[in-house]
C-alpha cells in the first residue's frame, strides 16, 4: 500500500526478503497507529501481511507518538479526517496483528517506551497465545498496572 511517505510495502518487503539469504540478521519495527483509527484494522493486518513476507528473526513494535502537537499532527501532517489512536486502540491494533502473524524462529517484544504494553523475551510462533493472552489482559483492565501511561 502507498504511504504517506511514498513508501510502498512491496517493495520495502522485497528488499528485507533478500536480507535473509545473504546471512543478515532481519530486524522489523511496526509502528502502531499509522492508519489512524478509521484504518487502524487495515493497519494491523497490512503490516502482519508484510512482516510474514519478510520472515524477520527479531519484530518489535512502537507506537506513534506525536506528543502536544496532536491534532496539528492529524490535519496537517496526515490531512483531513486523520485521527490518532488511543492507548486502548493501539492494544487492540496490536492484537489484531499479533493474531495475523505467521512467523518462524521470530523473538518478539513491544518493549519500547512508546509501547503501553510492555512484553519482552517471547518468540513467534511458539508464544504466540500467550502474548494474546497478555494483550487480552491488557484489554480487559485484569491487571492495570501492567500499562505504561
Amino acid at each position: 500500500e502507498q504511504g504517506r511517505e511514498g513508501a510502498t510495502a512491496n517493495p520495502l518487503a522485497a528488499v528485507g526478503r533478500k536480507a535473509l539469504p545473504a546471512c543478515l540478521r532481519m530486524f522489523a519495527f511496526v509502528i502502531l497507529g499509522l492508519g489512524g483509527v478509521d484504518g487502524s484494522y487495515e493497519h494491523a493486518e497490512d503490516s502482519a501481511r508484510v512482516v510474514k513476507y519478510v520472515g524477520p528473526r527479531f519484530l518489535a513494535t512502537l507506537t506513534l507518538m506525536v506528543g502536544p502537537n496532536g491534532r496539528a499532527y492529524e490535519e496537517k501532517v496526515m490531512g483531513g479526517g486523520f485521527k490518532l489512536i488511543a492507548g486502548k486502540q493501539s492494544l487492540q491494533e496490536l492484537r489484531w496483528f499479533v493474531e495475523d502473524l505467521e512467523l518462524a524462529r521470530c523473538k518478539f517484544g513491544t518493549e519500547h517506551a512508546s509501547n503501553y504494553l510492555p512484553i519482552t523475551g517471547l518468540t513467534l510462533p511458539g508464544d504466540k497465545d500467550e502474548i494474546l493472552r497478555f494483550i487480552d489482559n491488557a484489554l480487559l483492565d485484569t491487571y492495570p498496572r501492567m500499562l505504561r501511561p
